[in-house]
């Protein structure tokens, strides 16, 4: 069983304001083709009997959320932290038979270590002191590493893996070890190895 985690698909996300693909400068022509390559991700990574955590904002609509939610694999267990697009679409992504859990924040252990998981990057967090991790979305790769924090998000899995998909358990202990490493975090993120913050 793997542990999978992802944030900000933004599944069909296009408005009269933009597109998640011209907001986050993503590498695609259009939303369908984007929503093609996160789904055929999920497709090929996701397995029956594992578990995928989703923090927030899957898509800004119930249609589009409720679509990507049955592109997830039969018998893969989701565990859905709401994000800031899901106010409207709540109850129905609650609802959803791939959906086991869902709710604004949520701790679990895993191989013995304290994962605390939010849609948002927190300043501190239960246990903090103590070794546990914060795996948040939202800041769409805009954020640093940073003491044991990492976004989870496809945009910063772009920069971390190469690709818009999710993350394992597994990376995701490689890429806080590496984020203690000034080096690291200018060569994936570009910016001061110091600099902590969404801008």
């Amino acid at each position: 069983m793997t542990h999978w985690f992802t944030a900000d698909p933004h599944i069909g996300h296009k408005t009269a304001k933009g597109n998640i693909i011209e907001l986050c400068n993503r590498p695609f022509r259009y939303i369908e083709e984007m929503d093609r390559v996160l789904f055929g991700f999920w497709q090929d990574l996701l397995r029956s009997g594992d578990t995928f955590y989703i923090l927030g904002d899957i898509a800004l609509n119930k249609p589009h959320a409720i679509r990507a939610l049955d592109k997830i694999p039969r018998g893969v267990q989701v565990h859905y932290i709401f994000g800031n697009h899901d106010e409207s679409h709540k109850k129905h992504i609650d609802r959803h038979k791939r959906v086991v859990w869902s709710g604004d924040l949520k701790s679990i252990k895993i191989q013995n270590q304290y994962i605390v998981l939010c849609h948002y990057s927190m300043r501190t967090w239960k246990n903090n002191h103590y070794g546990s991790w914060q795996l948040f979305g939202h800041s769409h790769g805009s954020i640093h590493p940073w003491d044991r924090q990492l976004d989870v998000g496809v945009d910063s899995a772009a920069k971390l893996v190469g690709e818009y998909r999710p993350m394992s358990f597994e990376e995701i202990a490689r890429f806080i070890a590496d984020g203690m490493n000034p080096k690291f975090l200018a060569q994936q993120f570009g910016k001061s190895p110091c600099w902590v913050g969404s801008g």
